[in-house]
């Protein structure tokens, strides 16, 4: 079935940052558009002004015979949630949201941003580089530009720009041409067995890559090292990125202040206003797919000095009794020291807080000893108690973030805090932030609605 071709399509938790996308695309594409969703945000009432029909709650009667195609967030299921239902007695063709970027796949030139972090930030790069480059993109990312909630979506006639997530093998419902990798870890173990399973995953993606194209990895990056050696059966062209040399395309010179980083590739200079190492290589992995395609170096310059960042990726929200607040989705223990390492960059010699909301029980067990060498690069750590997605955890897991908490003060860290819940981390917060302080308000769960509380 083609994306392209549908007049009504609904839309089942469309008030997420990817489905959200996908919901303006069919407006652009002028398709008669409703969506439901369990509560009103921000992206919701945008939407709706928009013109999307939009239900809060899920029923039945949401679901008629007119609509062509469902798309459905990750999160509702069929056995669980009633539209789902109400389509397959109707014979509504049904598509989880990554199916339904796979079906966008097949047709547009595909250019796929996977990796463990930083897809969400490059792949917004890369799309305001294409577009500056007059490739006119279409962009889907799971992330918003800063101060943008319908900044993950941009409609173009051109290549199919998309954030490409590993989790539950969703990224394999993609026919790349173009594939960038940017990282690989650990992580999504409750659906992995190991790394090494992760890396059969994308060599899986790899296989599957539509001719023509090419494969853009982290040439730093160990876990891309050992993607490389899966890959000798692999007839693909492959080309790398990195700073530290022995690689097509190399950040030289990276010079960084408070304010700005700097680096050079390929002679050409770049000024970037998004602090951390991390953020150079996120620029340079995109800078890297626009040199292959012909984008022309004064289109990349301009576009990356004009990025502000992403929603939740080091987004400096304000102050709060004189200290600021920052707010970062980093949810892995590598995500946890590269923010740390940015907020150190960016205001050297002041106190760094980070307040981190364990995501998953599984993540915090199986990563449990990457999170304590993450948190102690920080000068006081305040660890809400764990968020848990409903039927994802083993019900026998008692862990705890107070279990991080007993760790660190054994390994030194004696200035770390335990919160049972929002308030009480709120609670601590109030107790210990002085003026002057950085608060890192970090993790995927809800640690960002205390944060943006805080400065209003």
């Amino acid at each position: 079935m083609s994306f392209f071709s549908v007049k009504k399509i609904h839309f089942v938790g469309v008030g997420g940052h990817g489905v959200s996308a996908l919901a303006r695309l069919a407006l652009a594409l002028k398709m008669e558009v409703t969506g439901s969703d369990l509560e009103w945000t921000v992206i919701i009432d945008e939407l709706e002004k928009a013109g999307v029909k939009i239900w809060i709650g899920h029923e039945a009667g949401h679901i008629t015979n007119d609509i062509e195609m469902i798309v459905h967030t990750a999160a509702a299921q069929e056995a669980e949630n009633i539209e789902l239902q109400q389509a397959q007695i109707l014979n509504i063709p049904t598509y989880s949201y990554f199916e339904a970027l796979g079906l966008i796949s097949k047709e547009r030139e595909t250019i796929a941003v996977s990796g463990t972090n930083g897809k969400t930030t490059t792949t917004l790069m890369l799309g305001k580089i294409l577009e500056a480059g007059g490739l006119d993109p279409l962009v889907i990312a799971g992330g918003n530009v800063e101060g943008q909630h319908g900044g993950g979506f941009r409609f173009g006639q051109g290549p199919f720009v998309v954030e490409a997530c590993e989790a539950f093998g969703n990224f394999l419902s993609l026919q790349a041409k173009y594939l960038l990798i940017t990282n690989i870890e650990e992580d999504h173990l409750d659906y992995y067995k190991d790394l090494d399973d992760i890396l059969e995953a994308f060599k899986k993606l790899i296989g599957q890559m539509k001719p023509g194209g090419f494969l853009l990895v982290n040439g730093d990056d160990i876990g891309i090292k050992k993607l490389e050696n899966k890959l000798a059966d692999q007839k693909i062209l492959i080309k790398k990125f990195g700073v530290q040399g022995d690689v097509d395309f190399q950040a030289e010179n990276v010079q960084t202040d408070s304010e700005v980083q700097r680096f050079s590739v390929l002679g050409n200079k770049f000024t970037i206003h998004v602090p951390g190492l991390f953020n150079v290589y996120n620029a340079l992995s995109a800078i890297s797919v626009a040199l292959i395609l012909g984008v022309k170096p004064k289109n990349k310059k301009k576009s990356l000095e004009e990025f502000k960042g992403s929603w939740r990726r080091f987004q400096i929200l304000g102050k709060y009794k004189e200290a600021t607040i920052i707010s970062d989705y980093g949810h892995h223990p590598a995500g946890v020291v590269g923010t740390i390492e940015a907020a150190r960059q960016k205001y050297p010699g002041q106190r760094i807080i980070t307040v981190f909301h364990p995501h998953h029980k599984w993540r915090t067990r199986m990563l449990f000893n990457d999170f304590v060498e993450a948190f102690k690069q920080s000068d006081v750590v305040i660890l809400n108690e764990i968020w848990s997605a409903p039927g994802r955890e083993p019900k026998e897991d008692n862990i705890s973030s107070a279990d991080l908490v007993t760790e660190l003060k054994k390994r030194g860290q004696v200035e770390s805090y335990f919160g049972a819940d929002l308030d009480k981390t709120k609670e601590i917060l109030d107790s210990l932030v002085k003026p002057g302080d950085v608060v890192l308000m970090m993790g995927a769960g809800y640690i960002y609605k205390l944060a943006e509380k805080l400065v209003k």
